[in-house]
């Protein structure tokens, strides 16, 4: 009866083990297992427990097997009677290993052997299979600690005996035990709405955008860059002059207009008498020069500069001409026009506005004209 339990036992074990996940991460190769065995004895054998030696070679595959070839001696007291019965077996095991778990290892064994007994002169040798589990604790890859548990039924006698036995298994050779791979999971592609960003609102997604930052409403071209790089309302691809300057009049090709005519600004700037500073109000009327002169950069200005007919010809011509220079030199440098354009000249009484017959007249002919004409070919600068 207990050798059936114990039969049941190992069943049971084994059972619960089987479930667990294949996995080969030890190494294949030759091993070589020095052990220690407790014995454990049918009761149907007049025999107490008893502590012997073993020693398996093996072979590991490169999959989750292996097999070994075993040896075990034990010598144990008889319990009856004074003497001991000396128990000597060999066995030849299939090994199946299960996946490796932080260097534990488990694995299940079945197999076949023989054993030989001598008790009292009297030799015996039966016939037997064995089942059992064990652990392998990975040292490293030569190395680990290897507890076992077999159950050996007799084939004659129907007596079931309990090894317990625990090693060093040594391993030489052979190479890293080829993993089962992962089933890999499918993934069902999920599809996203991606909002594409135009952060400066030109028509180009910023991902296509090479220049991220035109102003708003300004023409850009498929790489989302200026499309008029001197902004004059030319686009580049049609734009043979592309450098005029801001605000600067351009033809249908992008180049400078040409002044066809002479133009007089009149400046309403007057002197005091005898006096040629300019005084600051009247900078928005020299202003006016500059501004007319950027608008057309192909032209050059004359300031001109005016008396009434008090004081001597020469002397009037004198103090017109520093008019004209006074007001040439606001032109200049305060409103950044380029002295070559700025020539000056003094006129003197002799081109009155108005009759010098009032106060008032010869305030308005004490006075400063801009005459501006074209100066040269058309150009984009």
């Amino acid at each position: 009866m207990l050798a059936y339990k114990r039969l049941v036992l190992a069943a049971t074990v084994l059972a619960c083990v089987a479930p667990l996940s294949v996995g080969a991460e030890e190494r294949s190769g030759v091993t070589l297992t020095p052990s220690v065995v407790y014995y454990n004895f049918d009761h149907g054998v007049d025999a107490d427990d008893a502590i012997g030696y073993g020693l398996g070679l093996g072979y590991r595959f490169d999959s989750p097997w292996g097999i070994e070839l075993q040896y075990q001696s034990v010598d144990a007291d008889l319990r009856s009677s004074t003497g001991e019965l000396s128990l000597d077996q060999w066995r030849i095991d299939g090994l199946y290993h299960f996946e490796m778990q932080d260097k534990w290892q488990p694995y299940v064994a079945l197999g076949v052997g023989q054993s030989d007994s001598d008790a009292l002169s009297i030799s015996t040798d039966e016939d037997f299979i064995n089942a059992g589990l064990g652990l392998k604790y990975h040292i490293n890859s030569s190395l680990a600690f290897r507890p076992d548990l077999r159950f050996i039924r007799g084939l004659d006698s129907d007596n079931t005996d309990v090894a317990f036995s625990v090693g060093l298994q040594f391993k030489f050779g052979g190479s890293n035990a080829s993993r089962r791979p992962a089933k890999k999971k499918t993934r069902t592609p999920v599809e996203l709405e991606v909002t594409r960003l135009d952060g400066d609102n030109d028509g180009v997604y910023d991902d296509q955008d090479s220049c991220p930052n035109t102003p708003a409403g300004r023409p850009v071209d498929a790489s989302g860059c200026d499309n008029d790089k001197d902004r004059d309302g030319v686009v580049n691809a049609q734009d043979q002059c592309p450098n005029t300057s801001t605000g600067a009049k351009v033809d249908t090709v992008g180049c400078y207009e040409t002044l066809n005519e002479t133009v007089t600004i009149e400046l309403n700037v007057t002197f005091d008498n005898n006096s040629d500073v300019v005084k600051a109000e009247f900078y928005p009327q020299i202003k006016k020069i500059s501004d007319f002169m950027k608008t057309y950069p192909l032209t050059v200005v004359q300031i001109e500069g005016h008396t009434d007919e008090r004081g001597k010809a020469s002397y009037n011509r004198s103090l017109s001409q520093k008019r004209a220079d006074a007001v040439a030199k606001v032109l200049v440098d305060h409103f950044s026009t380029s002295s070559e354009r700025v020539k000056s000249v003094g006129v003197g009484e002799d081109r009155p506005l108005v009759p010098n017959d009032s106060e008032a007249n010869r305030a308005k002919n004490r006075r400063v004209v801009g005459v501006v004409s074209a100066k040269g070919e058309k150009s984009g600068g």
